[in-house]
């Protein structure tokens, strides 16, 4: 399945998640949920529960990500247990915010790009 048809099927289901099939990737499972993040709850929550790009460091994540953030701004974002210290200052640099960080594996959360109503 494509982001654009995740994005269509999932708005019709809390909690969907699958294996997105999407350009330079190995694995991409996503959910698309609610959060208790930051002390609210907060939906919709696209969330990336593991990521493999099949040539890391090519710019993979960064143009799937400036996809993702241009043609659905409404989501807020969180990619859950990051352990590859480089990927971690990356979503850092893209305005991510660490939300555990005490924790092995730290997770990142990045809010909406429009304001919530």
């Amino acid at each position: 399945m494509r982001l654009d048809e995740f994005i269509k099927e999932a708005q019709n289901h809390w909690n969907f998640r699958v294996y997105l099939t999407e350009p330079g990737f190995k694995h991409l499972y996503v959910r698309y949920t609610k959060r208790y993040l930051l002390g609210a709850m907060r939906e919709p929550v696209f969330d990336i529960a593991l990521i493999e790009a099949r040539r890391k460091g090519k710019g993979t994540f960064t143009k799937f990500f400036n996809k993702l953030r241009a043609e659905h701004p409404e989501l807020h974002i969180f990619v859950e247990n990051v352990f590859n210290p480089r990927f971690e200052k990356k979503l850092e640099s893209l305005g991510f915010q660490r939300v555990n960080p005490d924790e092995i594996g730290p997770s990142f959360y990045l809010p909406p790009k429009v304001e919530e109503k």
